[in-house]
């Protein structure tokens, strides 16, 4: 799912809408409070998750209750409260450091500006041209007829989770077949509008101490080989995707989910 909200910012990006240079502070309505820190923050920063921010917001329920289906209740409200009290853990561009609440912030930047609901964007943007119509965060009454169960660690069936504010960071289901879409797109020639922006998510740029990092992409390079790896991972409640990686230049399948 992040890699799709990258892949939407970096859409935007090309049509001349946004830019990765871009502060929170210009990017959000001045009647949204944003805690010191957050002020220097970029889009670029929350992208490459060097943003500073923590891994989760420090007012998302963490009660036993709210466990089962953590990210349910947490509205855009919730997420505005969190910007105006939190503390970064680091400076922006410092560090890398894994943030779901930085790409869920991400999300609704972009829904801003874009003038849509966050769904809506990333079909338009990303989904609807590559031809991906089993990726969805609302699924119809035929995909939920074939929804895959959800298991606990001990083989009990569990219910999925649902998204909010948080749908940025890990609400879109998706079925191997268009996931392989996506690998196939990424690896063809930048000869479309959509193509371009898939190329452009994966071109590493300078940020900061933190180095040169794509944008959503996890990225590793081989010790022995030097080759590079584009890949990410995701897991929600009851799934988990495995790590799936294409060593080159292309970047891999990006499963759902939020880690």
């Amino acid at each position: 799912s992040k890699v799709l909200t990258a892949l939407a910012l970096s859409r935007l990006e090309l049509e001349g809408k946004v830019k990765l240079s871009d502060t929170l502070r210009a990017s959000l309505p001045e009647q949204i409070t944003l805690a010191k820190g957050l002020e220097p923050v970029t889009l670029l920063h929350l992208a490459t998750h060097t943003s500073g921010l923590p891994r989760l917001p420090g007012n998302l329920d963490r009660s036993p209750a709210s466990l089962e289906n953590p990210y349910a209740k947490y509205r855009v409200s919730e997420l505005n409260q969190f910007l105006a009290e939190v503390k970064v853990n680091n400076p922006p561009g410092r560090m890398v450091d894994y943030s779901n609440v930085g790409f869920a912030l991400l999300g609704q930047v972009l829904a801003r500006k874009a003038g849509m609901p966050f769904e809506e964007l990333v079909r338009g943007t990303v989904l609807e041209p590559l031809g991906m119509t089993n990726t969805v965060i609302r699924l119809a009454d035929g995909q939920r007829a074939r929804l895959a169960a959800g298991h606990s660690p001990q083989g009990e069936v569990v219910r999925g989770w649902d998204f909010d504010a948080f749908a940025p960071a890990g609400a879109f289901h998706s079925t191997l077949g268009d996931l392989l879409v996506l690998v196939e797109a990424n690896l063809a020639e930048p000869d479309t509008v959509v193509g371009r922006a898939l190329t452009h998510a994966r071109t590493l740029r300078s940020v900061g101490e933190a180095g040169d990092l794509p944008l959503g992409w996890q990225r590793q390079v081989d010790f022995q080989t030097g080759l590079e790896v584009y890949w990410h991972n995701g897991g929600t409640g009851g799934f988990a995707g495995p790590v799936g990686s294409v060593a080159g230049n292309a970047a891999p399948v990006a499963t759902t989910g939020a880690t």
